[in-house]
């Protein structure tokens, strides 16, 4: 973890970015949908589904022993309009595990 790392709280989730902006992915999911649980189910719904969303990721380490994915505006924004659009229905019907 830089010193100048961020983490901004929104609705109740800690949302972490690292000093060049980038955000965590699984922090962005958490708070979007609302629950930890529910970010794993998604987060692993696009990974099997669509992995190429997540092929400009790096891992980088905020201070923990592991290193978390991280993305830039661009690729976040991606991979949350898939995660809406599953959750509202409109991702693919087969593969949906959210509707």
């Amino acid at each position: 973890m830089r010193d100048n790392d961020v983490t901004v709280r929104m609705d109740e989730e800690d949302v972490r970015f690292t000093h060049d902006g980038r955000i965590a992915v699984e922090d962005g999911m958490r708070a979007a949908v609302g629950s930890r649980e529910e970010a794993e189910r998604m987060m692993d719904d696009l990974a099997l589904n669509l992995p190429e969303l997540f092929d400009n990721c790096k891992e980088y380490r905020f201070g923990g022993k592991s290193g978390v994915l991280v993305c830039d505006s661009e690729d976040w924004e991606a991979i949350f309009l898939a995660a809406l659009a599953r959750m509202t229905g409109r991702g693919s019907a087969e593969a949906n595990p959210f509707t």
